[in-house]
């Protein structure tokens, strides 16, 4: 059996490394010079190819005009043009992934018309009309165009030529900046992107688009850097130390009734109410990630305002019905309070806040089942009071923590066989593997890590066959009718499966990256944000495949619902390292299992390697935040981290070197059995560790 296991390590080892090499081979990508590398960039097909961000057709509009008949407009440009109005201040843009060649040299053509002039705060640089990039937004050689215009603004005004350091870009025509809105109507037409011969630019200037790096901060920045990466070793030391001296015992309430719950629930009463403040708090004074908290914002409004229907047509994003139904609901809350500014990221935060709370009470119930009330409580405070988990969630504006909340529930209601009936218990799974399947793609990774335990119950407990059947199949039918809303589109054009077909393109199809600034193997030699090639996709399923082989191997050693947390955990980490489109904040969902399987099993080396993850993950997720700004001052941070980033790279060789003490915990627990408790000591807390410390002093 060992043998095996070995063997399986070994492949699983190998299949990693041969996703890597071939992922280090040159990029297949290339173009012939002069090759249009825009799609529809006169807009004659609509907008197809070019998605909408920051539109709510009431006080934003975005659409395609048609020229003026025998116009010279029409003469150069064709029949019609985009417009951008802009009602009240506000960014708003459509953007297109371009895909180049590094190293090359690039011309980019466009022709803005300002037909209402720009109003905005005259102490920003951006927010008139003009043309940029999203990996660097502030990369506009040419000044954005504020004032009315006479005439459409013609080549030799608005062009120029460039080399990228990245092979993919996200080409963006837009009205005001995230740091500078705007209010007025800007016409774009002509956008071109085409690969010219540098031999013959003599006397041109080049610019080089790079990762934007601004003033990150100074001070304030740090200042939460800092703070940040001592509460969350101040808090674990102080979370290990508390729960071997107190961690189990049980609070004795002597009253009863409404009284006996008040007094029997407070404590974690307490813990909830500072961890939502302490959200509420950084939510409101902290904007986040752009590309997260844009995109969530902008959907939100378009889903309330245009109907459900029309998202999936006009968006290429990796979103699924879940997080499409939360996003109408937060665009509901928005118009409801006309919020803006820090009110509308606050609501654009707050499901992902409440989330961390329910998440906070499953963790203490599990952790007051299998050591202590006492345990319970200290271990909701670590989970409430993460830096890490504050910094995705509040500050960043991620949806991870749903995703953890939901993983946190379904293995509560595994670890639980007394306490909840078989049938009850087989449809709570169902419901759980159903709506972490419909929020975020990264949850399939967990998916066959639960199936594994509910097939082998399903062959080998008769009595529980009918109702997972009947769970499995009620489960798909409410996966397709609750897709159909946003797919009635495709229906109408005899697509009745299209939700099927969008879930394969975005696991196979479209636009990849190695790494979306994650420490992992492929930033390790500078792949970040570099577009997948079709082999290497194929090769991230094979190692997807053999992954689950080993973990399903590894549960069907013991068959242990309490394993099935440290597996789970496993699979994220070892998704987050190995696997493509990976992002910072995925260790939210990893983080959650692993604290909550060094708990119920008592394994100290577990607890101690979740502090590790911790910081990788706060340190991740952070100075990709301050990089851009976002930790000094109220803006969404662009930034990212840039493929030679020294401090980048040996992250990524810590972060992978970590996976493999990892592996070695998972062969040393669930193939040898071997769990090292953690011990608690009696004795009083301070009075101990004070004792310690003079003892060695006086010692020396």
């Amino acid at each position: 059996m060992k043998g095996l296991t070995k063997a399986l390590i070994c492949i699983l080892l190998v299949c990693c490394m041969a996703t890597f090499f071939v992922g280090c081979a040159p990029e297949e990508f290339s173009s012939e010079y002069g090759e249009e590398l825009v799609v529809n960039g006169s807009f004659e097909n609509g907008l197809d190819g070019w998605e909408i961000v920051g539109a709510d057709d009431v006080n934003t509009v975005v659409e395609t005009l048609s020229h003026s008949s025998g116009t010279v407009a029409e003469e150069n440009f064709g029949s019609k043009h985009l417009s951008i109005n802009n009602k009240v201040r506000s960014a708003t843009y459509v953007k297109q992934t371009i895909r180049l060649e590094k190293g090359e040299v690039y011309r980019l053509e466009s022709n803005i018309f300002v037909y209402n002039a720009m109003s905005g705060d005259s102490s920003k640089g951006y927010q008139g009309a003009y043309v940029g990039f999203e990996e660097n937004q502030k990369f506009v050689p040419i000044n954005s165009k504020k004032s009315k215009s006479t005439g459409w603004l013609n080549d030799t005004d608005y062009s120029y030529y460039f080399m990228s350091e990245f092979d993919t870009v996200t080409l963006t025509l837009r009205v005001g900046a995230d740091d500078g809105n705007a209010k007025g109507v800007a016409f774009f037409d002509g956008i071109s992107i085409t690969k010219v011969d540098a031999s013959t630019l003599e006397g041109k200037n080049i610019f080089s688009l790079e990762a934007y790096i601004p003033d990150n901060g100074g001070v304030p920045g740090i200042l939460f850097l800092v703070i940040g990466c001592v509460l969350v070793l101040a808090l674990s030391y102080g979370v290990w130390v508390a729960l071997r001296r107190k961690g189990y015992e049980n609070r004795e309430v002597k009253s009863s009734g409404f009284v006996g719950f008040i007094k029997k629930y407070y404590p974690l009463a307490i813990i909830l109410l500072i961890g939502l403040v302490v959200r509420i708090v950084l939510a409101v004074n902290y904007a986040g990630n752009s590309a997260d908290v844009e995109t969530f914002a902008g959907g939100a409004l378009s889903l309330t305002s245009n109907g459900l229907d029309k998202y999936y047509p006009t968006s290429t994003n990796k979103i699924l019905p879940l997080q499409l139904y939360i996003m109408w609901a937060c665009g509901g809350l928005i118009n409801l309070f006309s919020a803006k500014g820090a009110a509308l990221y606050l609501i654009v935060k707050l499901p992902a806040i409440i989330c961390d709370l329910v998440a906070t009470v499953f963790i203490y119930k599990l952790g007051k089942k299998f050591i202590g009330e006492k345990g319970g409580l200290m271990v909701s405070v670590l989970y409430s009071l993460m830096p890490t988990l504050l910094t995705a969630t509040a500050v960043w504006g991620e949806i991870d923590s749903i995703v953890a909340m939901i993983a946190i529930i379904m293995l509560y209601i595994i670890l639980n066989p007394n306490d909840i009936k078989d049938s009850a218990r087989y449809i709570g799974i169902f419901v759980c593997l159903l709506l972490g399947s419909m929020l975020k793609i990264e949850f399939m990774w967990l998916v066959p890590v639960v199936l594994a335990f509910v097939v082998y119950t399903f062959i080998k407990k008769k009595e529980t066959r009918l109702v997972i059947g009947v769970s499995a199949g009620v489960g798909l039918v409410l996966f397709y009718l609750l897709s159909i809303p946003f797919c009635t589109h495709y229906m109408s054009l005899g697509r009745p499966f299209y939700i099927f077909e969008r879930y394969f393109d975005m696991m196979f199809g479209g636009t990849h990256y190695y790494s979306q600034d994650a420490f992992n193997l492929y930033a390790l030699v500078g792949l970040n944000w570099r577009s997948v090639s079709r082999i290497s996709v194929i090769m991230n399923v094979v190692f997807a495949v053999i992954l689950f082989a080993f973990i399903i191997f590894v549960y069907m050693k013991n068959r242990s619902r309490v394993e099935l947390l440290l597996i789970s955990a496993f699979t994220m980490i070892g998704a987050y390292t190995f696997a493509i489109d990976m992002s910072p904040t995925v260790l939210v969902v990893a983080l959650a299992l692993m604290l909550t399987y060094a708990i119920v099993a008592n394994e100290k080396r577990i607890y101690l390697l979740f502090v590790v993850y911790a910081l990788i993950g706060f340190l991740n997720s952070a100075i990709l935040l301050n990089n851009g700004g976002a930790l000094s001052s109220f803006v969404l941070s662009t930034a990212k981290y840039s493929s030679r980033d020294a401090f980048f790279i040996i992250m990524s060789v810590v972060n992978t070197l970590s996976l493999f003490a990892f592996i070695y915990l998972i062969y040393d627990i669930c193939i040898n059995d071997k769990i090292k408790q953690i011990v608690f000591i009696e004795g009083d807390d301070v009075a101990t560790i004070w004792g310690r410390i003079t003892y060695k002093f006086k010692r020396k």
